[in-house]
């Protein structure tokens, strides 16, 4: 089950990320949408990991998420 959570927040936070990436909506509803994710994302860090260790996992995750999207979207460019 808790497998399962962890699996919800990080696919939570990159739905954010690419959401941010998208040119499809307006500014105000990308920071809602991703407001509204990244909190499902930190509550299922949070509900595995206790408190301190799901706002840490939940910013760890965002920036290697971050850096991912950053590198794979860069290489699409370069082809």
């Amino acid at each position: 089950m808790n497998t399962l959570v962890i699996v919800i927040a990080l696919m939570c936070l990159l739905a954010a990320l690419l959401l941010m990436r998208s040119k499809h909506y307006k500014v105000i509803h990308k920071w809602l949408y991703c407001f509204v994710l990244t909190a499902i994302a930190l509550a299922c860090f949070i509900h595995v990991y206790a408190i301190i260790a799901g706002v840490v996992c939940t910013i760890a995750a965002l920036t290697v998420m971050g850096i991912l999207v950053t590198v794979s979207l860069g290489k699409q460019r370069l082809s």
